[in-house]
């Protein structure tokens, strides 16, 4: 088995897992995003890295990232060399995600409700803590 130089984990949040227009490798290839961020929150893998440890060909890689990136689940920052415009790295980062998909809003109180009716229990007419 290859080692590769990333997180044992990738995470992969709901609004993407839910994505109706993406397909799985785009979420795979998101989660190994997430897996190779460094301490400022910031991926520099090129893809030729995504490729060889997902097995893909460069260019899908290229094409995913791309829809990532217009779906807006990505931000990616090119530098260049300034004055010859040699390219000289190129940044991913994660945009916020909406916490609430899934959740109808005004059914989020009813949720709530729920919650804690079940976490306590009527006695004698008085609402104890379970």
């Amino acid at each position: 088995m290859k080692k590769f130089d990333s997180a044992y984990y990738g995470v992969i949040p709901t609004p993407l897992r839910h994505h109706d227009k993406l397909k799985s490798t785009h979420k795979l290839i998101y989660a190994e995003i997430t897996a190779c961020l460094n301490e400022n929150g910031v991926c520099t893998r090129s893809n030729h890295y995504f490729s060889k440890v997902l097995h893909m060909s460069k260019g899908t890689i290229s094409n995913y990232m791309k829809d990532l990136r217009q779906h807006g689940f990505i931000n990616v920052t090119i530098e260049n060399e300034e004055g010859t415009m040699k390219f000289l790295n190129r940044y991913i980062t994660l945009t916020p995600t909406s916490t609430n998909v899934g959740v109808e809003p005004q059914m989020e109180h009813y949720y709530i409700v729920i919650i804690i009716y079940i976490l306590y229990i009527p006695t004698n007419r008085q609402w104890i803590p379970h």
